[in-house]
């Protein structure tokens, strides 16, 4: 994860599980008055939570599995809330809004951290540099000790 826009996602990505993670909290115990995220699904959601804190590590170290598994959980939970709050529009409040433009965030994020590994299979942590890597990665180039070598212990008295 060298490049800006992969650590900004995934930044974005644990920010959107702290909101979740405070709406499922405030759903079972009123926090705050209508706050802006609210579950549809408590055990679904919980399960999503918990499910975002064994994948983020992968996610890190850029695996295609752990992303595409975060994304189609996403789309299961919050593409069905998301297409029934989207065909009640007229009618919701202003809760309910914010909670679909927050279900929309949460599929954008988990498809652009889908991209953005796709984009950086090609990239891999160590690159070969053909300019240098003649030299130090080569056998015949270290220094050999042999019977020459000074093995003096210079103390001091």
């Amino acid at each position: 994860m060298k490049e800006l826009s992969s650590w900004l996602i995934t930044i974005l990505l644990f920010i959107n599980w702290l909101l979740r993670l405070f709406g499922a909290i405030n759903s079972v115990t009123p926090i705050v008055d209508d706050f802006f995220v609210t579950p549809s699904n408590q055990v679904v959601e919980v399960i999503l939570l918990f499910g975002f804190l064994v994948l983020i590590p992968f996610i890190f170290k850029r695996k295609i599995w752990a992303a595409l598994i975060l994304f189609g959980g996403y789309v299961y939970y919050l593409g069905g809330d998301l297409v029934s709050k989207i065909s009640q529009m007229s009618t919701l409040n202003l809760t309910q809004q914010s909670s679909l433009i927050f279900d929309v965030i949460g599929i954008v994020l988990a498809l652009f951290a889908v991209i953005d590994i796709l984009l950086d299979i090609k990239r891999t942590k160590n690159p070969v540099d053909k300019k240098t890597d003649w030299y130090y990665k080569g056998d015949q180039y270290d220094r050999k000790l042999d019977d020459r070598a000074d093995k003096n212990n210079y103390r001091m008295y």
